[in-house]
């Protein structure tokens, strides 16, 4: 589940939170950069990469050019993909043609997408928390008492579903009408679940529970946190200030990712596709074949951000947005 976010540039979001940015570094990684490629260009808002990021071809189809991506998650053998301004695309099972399936949602930009088997949950833009189980033929608004509807993050529980808003997080029992906050007071902008446990990344770093929710406790704040991920059991927090930190303890020891290039820019997403890892920041796309040890800069381009990464199998989607970032450098 990617969770970011979408209503602030890369930019912006650093100079709202820099009071709370903490630049110490814990240990570094090795790093090693290739600096001959050329720079890719051709956008299209979903792309394809069969060989592990270094070549990448549309997976468009007959979506319209401007779409903006920020979410892909797979329904079954589909791909749904929510934007920053054309609202939700069902796709069919070979990507060649895509629906638009968010008509009756408020507003066009998605804060937050999480799919459950064919439910679909969506944070809509100032609008709060929508719930679709037809595909989004219909949808059925869940804000009910939350008092925060600046949704930036969803979950499903087993008990209890959860969002992550400006003001935390709330969580809401099945069949009650009634928001219960959850957390202390932070802006929330990503959780998951893993090995039993929740983790959610925030402004303020992260956080996680060990009793499926009820109750939240700080691992780590060291700077502002944009998204959590889980790389198998490895916790992995990617930080506003560009900064790349992983666990493999849950949060006894931290150490560094060391990628380059790396200037005036931030990871947007990290994944598994097979046997390396996958980085996207305002460069392209970084790739590791020893667990994130060191990184190779294999798909550079400055003419797109790669919002979002979907691993399929061993081939992997990209939702992209138009980005033109080159900075001229002699």
């Amino acid at each position: 589940m990617r969770l970011f976010l979408p209503s602030f540039g890369w930019l912006l979001a650093m100079l709202l939170f820099f009071n709370c940015v903490d630049f110490s570094r814990p240990e570094q990684a090795v790093v090693r950069v290739e600096s001959t490629l050329t720079v890719a260009s051709n956008r299209a808002p979903v792309m394809r990469s069969k060989d592990f990021g270094q070549t990448w071809e549309s997976a468009s189809g007959d979506l319209p050019t401007d779409v903006q991506a920020s979410f892909l998650e797979p329904i079954g053998a589909k791909i749904l993909l929510a934007s920053d301004n054309r609202g939700l695309f069902l796709s069919n099972e070979d990507q060649s043609q895509w629906v638009s399936i968010g008509e009756g949602l408020p507003y066009e930009k998605i804060n937050a997408l999480h799919v459950v088997g064919e439910r679909i949950y969506v944070g809509v833009y100032r609008a709060g928390i929508f719930r679709s189980d037809d595909f989004g033929k219909s949808w059925e608004a869940l804000n009910y008492d939350l008092p925060d509807l600046h949704v930036q993050a969803i979950f499903q529980g087993s008990e209890h579903l959860f969002v992550g808003t400006d003001s935390g997080i709330f969580r809401l029992a099945p069949a009650s009408e009634h928001w219960v906050l959850s957390s202390v007071l932070s802006q929330i902008l990503s959780i998951y679940q893993r090995s039993g446990k929740m983790v959610a990344g925030s402004s303020q770093g992260t956080l996680i529970s060990k009793d499926q929710g009820m109750s939240w406790d700080w691992i780590h704040q060291a700077g502002a946190v944009h998204y959590t991920h889980p790389i198998r059991d490895r916790m992995v927090e990617l930080l506003l200030n560009g900064d790349v930190i992983y666990s493999d303890d849950w949060g006894q020891s931290w150490s560094m990712v060391d990628y380059q290039p790396r200037e005036d820019s931030y990871v947007y997403e990290i994944v598994q596709v097979g046997s390396v890892q996958l980085i996207s920041n305002n460069y392209g796309i970084h790739r590791s074949a020893d667990q994130g040890q060191t990184w190779n800069l294999v798909y550079p381009t400055e003419e797109m951000a790669f919002f979002d990464l979907l691993p399929l199998g061993t081939v992997v989607y990209g939702g992209t947005r138009a980005w033109d970032e080159y900075r001229k450098r002699q």
